[in-house]
């Protein structure tokens, strides 16, 4: 159940816990492709004599001692006590007539030509907002920051954070004495602690548009910029000797395999340079520069920049291409000359060549083909088709730019990736539905994050890797539930039936259930460090693609017995059972390793009809599918079953009851749904010519109506009571687990929040133009070993959530199993540490959110293949064409692209249920601002837009 439906990422911006008086905290309750198998592995390097050697010299201290494992924090403030003391002593001596200026603040209302550029928006960088969810949970008042964007780099100290106009901004003092206003996605290294709260505080955070400064506040800013000025100082003296130091040991990470991406961490590096001794604060920030300036050999992710610290190592052989061609460039070399010449020859002849056909065609081009060095030149473009962030220089940039400049067919076009996947289309290296993801245009952006050691998982007489339990470990545990109705409810085209629901009537309380949610039980054969186990922890869940379902299990598991829709008169299961009152409060709960015998499995449509409510899941803003339905075998409905059904809608009403009574609010957005007659479409079966392709393929475009039905709210409530009573088991048991935990609404007065719970429905929800008018800012979620809160499902602090309800998908929920069943028996030790689960927690949340990132990109592109073939031969749809006049809201504020100089604001329509860009935008537009627009085209390349004008 509730695997996640093919939509478009909501598009929330996402903040953190501020602490700022412009900060208002909204709560008034107070308790309230590459394949994988391709993915590059990390290497360990072993430090040379010769680094050792040198690492142990530069490693002294200037008393001539050795620092041995130095905390970065304690020796941050070591730093700044002695500056403090003294504050000349970290800075080299000046040169004769140098002029060594005191820190001072910017005037007001002067904004630096530094900080415009800094400030700039960059739309050819696909990624420079992805860290924004992620930096959030890791950014507090205080910390040192290095600031990157467009290619320039800060230092600074963050103040604090609040809301403006939807979006959460953070606050941070540089070094020039500016104080910047920018994304949490700008910071790329922090170094936490380096001025007390106290000292942040006496600063204030106001901005220099704000108002002038008071005595104090300009007295205590002053004092952090000269520790800055020490912290700089410092660094500069380090960064020479580091920079050698990292080159000499460098040279031995590179695998042996000339075409295999390798990565590196700034930890591992600088302890490496450090002779195997912890690295001080000040290596680790010096190793990170050298890092981010080697932009040739090693790239910084688009994605967990600042809380993975590594970067990816480009392999040998790319390293050779990029030289080889940039040689090309700089040379204007006949060899380059001529495959520009063949590729207008190409796209010229193109449309003549094609046979007049509705039918799929991919054809080789009957008299060019390619030479060795006109694929490497293809290769370059494609290696130069990555998502990137403008915080590191691009090697490929410049060539690129010249390249097409000299090939001459778009002239009007800026240089961005998507200019150059039409181009690889155009002369038939790529198909047109060929997503950049398959051909590895992410890599970069794979979360490469320190792995939790498989060592510390405690698994006693563990059978061997590819041996499953021998016996099921709690047979003598599990409860059998005979005859009781099991329903398991869900999609019709639904792969993996993870759970499902039995409701009972409390003897002598009649208005009491209990509500019994039982979970497919895959850890019944499977133990943690089974292959098949590994595998699922690397994948963490199941992607879902309108092509087709990568599974985090092989479908021989799904369908061997573990889904509940697999045949056989009985099947295992964990049920998770909570007693409900009339108040929708949880007065017991239970948790068993169970066996179920009754099941029914039914659709959500066959729930609502059957008890009289709306079943109409989906619309079709573009005339009704042509895909033909999927049936799946009916069960026969008797009188108990419907009454059944009853109970479990009232128990719905009285949880959504219970939840909005937490005061909470629900953020509803549709989704679109894309569903292929055919996944199978032709490609490139030859790289030494160009291919000419021909055909569409057929697509329904679905969205999701704005309010769930009956019988999915249904759903979602047992689920989200299944995960409390985990919850609960683990505290209550004091067994470690990762807790799914959001904190409170973030919105600029306590007046918009009370507004905003008067627009809820009857089920707690606000419609998504409603949130976005309110300029109201959902905090990220994080994962936590503590019962924190879950602000918008309603949960309590004290209680907590844990996700339990599909483990055939989502490899957390394998975890907790194996955790829950461990402490059932009675183990001394836990399956799963808290120092393991701390460390799994950061690599969890990085994956499922580039998985997420993998879905709503793959989803964005089919939707614009969609529109785009529909736009060129439109019709009427009850009298009007769907992608005219189309009602948008804005979900930022206007902003000039740097590159462009148009005015760009992104929107959301919710008829298409996508994101957009509206371009030429006007220059003042607010976030929650509605207006109509009407489409006009479509972007592909790294980040795939759809474009839209006001109409």
């Amino acid at each position: 159940m509730h695997r996640r439906g093919l939509r478009c990422l909501i598009d929330v911006h996402s903040v953190s816990r501020a602490c700022s008086p412009r900060y208002h905290t909204a709560v008034q309750n107070p308790r309230s492709s590459v394949p994988p198998s391709d993915f590059p592995t990390e290497r360990k390097v072993t430090p040379s004599p010769s680094v050792a050697r040198h690492a142990t010299k530069r490693d002294k201290d200037r008393s001539g001692k050795r620092r041995h494992n130095v905390d970065p924090v304690a020796f941050t403030q070591e730093l700044l006590e002695v500056a403090a003391k003294n504050p000349r002593s970290f800075h080299r001596e000046p040169k004769r007539g140098e002029n060594v200026a005191t820190p001072k603040l910017a005037a007001h209302h002067v904004q630096s030509e530094e900080v415009r550029e800094f400030l700039a928006e960059d739309s050819a960088a696909a990624a420079d907002g992805d860290d924004d969810h992620l930096n959030l949970n890791h950014v507090q008042p205080g910390v040192f920051v290095e600031l990157r964007r467009n290619a320039v780099e800060m230092h600074g100290v963050v103040l604090g954070m609040f809301v403006d106009r939807g979006m959460h901004i953070i606050a941070t003092l540089t070094s020039s004495g500016e104080v910047l206003a920018h994304r949490a996605a700008d910071i790329m290294f922090q170094i936490p602690g380096f001025a007390d709260e106290a000292a942040v505080t006496r600063c204030g955070i106001a901005l220099p548009t704000d108002r002038p400064l008071d005595e104090h506040e300009n007295a205590a800013r002053v004092e952090i910029l000269k520790n800055l000025a020490v912290l700089e100082r410092r660094l500069e003296a380090v960064t020479h000797d580091t920079a050698l130091l990292c080159s000499r040991a460098l040279r031995d990470l590179r695998p042996s395999d000339p075409h295999e991406w390798s990565t590196t961490s700034v930890a591992d590096l600088a302890t490496l340079i450090s002779g195997g001794q912890t690295p001080s604060v000040l290596t680790m920030l010096a190793v990170h520069k050298y890092l981010m300036r080697s932009h040739r050999e090693y790239v910084s992710p688009g994605l967990s920049a600042l809380v993975s610290q590594a970067f990816w190592v480009r392999p040998t052989a790319v390293l050779a291409n990029l030289n080889y061609v940039e040689d090309l460039v700089a040379r204007r070399d006949p060899l380059l000359l001529s495959f520009l010449e063949k590729a207008r020859q190409i796209i010229s002849s193109r449309s003549s060549l094609l046979p007049r056909s509705s039918e799929f065609v991919a054809m080789p081009h009957p008299t060019i083909t390619f030479t060795e060095d006109d694929q490497a030149i293809i290769q370059f473009l494609q290696n130069y088709l990555r998502a990137r962030r403008s915080t590191q220089k691009d090697p490929y940039q410049t060539s690129v730019v010249i390249m097409m400049r000299l090939l001459g067919l778009y002239p009007n076009e800026i240089l961005k990736g998507e200019l150059v996947h039409r181009f690889l289309v155009d002369i038939g290296v790529l198909s047109p539905w060929t997503e950049l993801d398959t051909i590895g245009a992410n890599l970069e952006a794979k979360p490469i994050v320190k792995r939790a050691p498989e060592t510390a998982i405690t698994v006693p007489h563990s059978p061997g890797l590819n041996e499953f339990y021998p016996e099921d470990i709690v047979a003598d545990l599990r409860h059998d539930f005979g005859d009781l109705p099991v329903y398991v409810i869900d999609d019709v085209r639904a792969e993996e039936l993870d759970d499902g629901i039995s409701i009972e009537r409390v003897a002598g309380a009649e208005t009491h259930y209990w509500v019994h949610v039982h979970v497919a039980d895959p850890t019944s054969l499977l133990h943690p460090k089974h292959a098949v186990s590994k595998r699922a922890r690397d994948i963490v869940n199941s992607r879902y693609f309108i092509t087709g379902t990568e599974p985090m299990l092989p479908q021989s598991t799904v369908y061997g017995g573990l889904s509940l829709g697999s045949g056989g008169t009985s099947q295992k299961a964990m049920t998770f059972s909570f007693k409900l009152n009339e108040s929708g409060e949880l007065v017991d709960y239970a948790v068993r390793p169970s066996i179920i015998r009754n099941r029914l499995v039914l659709t959500y449509n066959q729930v609502d009809e059957a008890l009289g409510f709306d079943s109409q899941h989906l619309r079709y803003p573009f005339g009704q599918p042509q895909t033909p339905s999927v049936a799946r075998s009916s069960a026969r409905l008797e009188a108990r079953h419907l009454e059944d059904f009853r109970a479990l809608d009232e128990v719905r009403q009285r949880l959504t009851q219970w939840t909005m009574r937490q005061n909470t609010v629900a953020f509803h957005r549709s989704d679109a749904y894309l569903f292929l007659m055919n996944t199978s479409f032709p490609d490139v079966p030859d790289r030494s010519r160009p291919y000419l392709y021909q055909g569409d393929p057929q697509i329904t475009y679905a969205v999701s109506t704005k309010e769930l039905t009956r019988s999915r709210r249904m759903v979602a409530e047992a689920m989200k009571g299944a995960g409390r009573v985990a919850s609960l088991f683990f505290r209550d048991r004091d067994v470690p687990a990762l807790r799914r935990a959001v904190p409170p609404l973030a919105t600029s007065s306590e007046q918009v929040l009370t507004d905003l719970l008067e627009k809820r429905n009857e089920f707690g929800d606000v419609e998504a133009k409603e949130m976005y008018k309110a300029k109201a800012v959902f905090l990220p979620g994080s994962y936590s070993l503590e019962p924190k809160g879950h602000w918008q499902l309603g949960i309590p602090e004290g209680e907590g959530y844990v996700r339990v309800t599909s483990p055939l998908r989502r490899f957390s929920d394998m975890l907790h199993h194996w955790q829950i069943k461990y402490a059932l028996l009675g183990q001394k030790e836990h399956c799963f540490s808290r120092q393991w689960l701390t460390v799994f927690g950061t690599e969890l949340g990085l994956r499922e959110r580039e998985n997420l990132k993998r879905e709503d990109n793959h989803l964005m592109f089919w939707a614009l293949r969609f529109i785009e073939q529909f736009g060129k031969n439109p019709h009427l749809i009850n009298g009007r064409n769907p992608l005219d006049d189309l009602e948008a809201v804005s979900i930022g504020p206007s902003k000039i692209d740097r590159l462009s100089g148009s005015v760009r604001c992104r929107i959301w329509i919710e008829s298409l249920a996508l994101v957009a860009t509206v371009v030429d935008a006007p220059p003042d537009l607010d976030t929650g601002s509605e207006f109509k627009v009407k489409y006009d085209s479509v972007r592909y390349g790294t980040q795939p837009m759809l474009i839209a004008k006001l109409t």
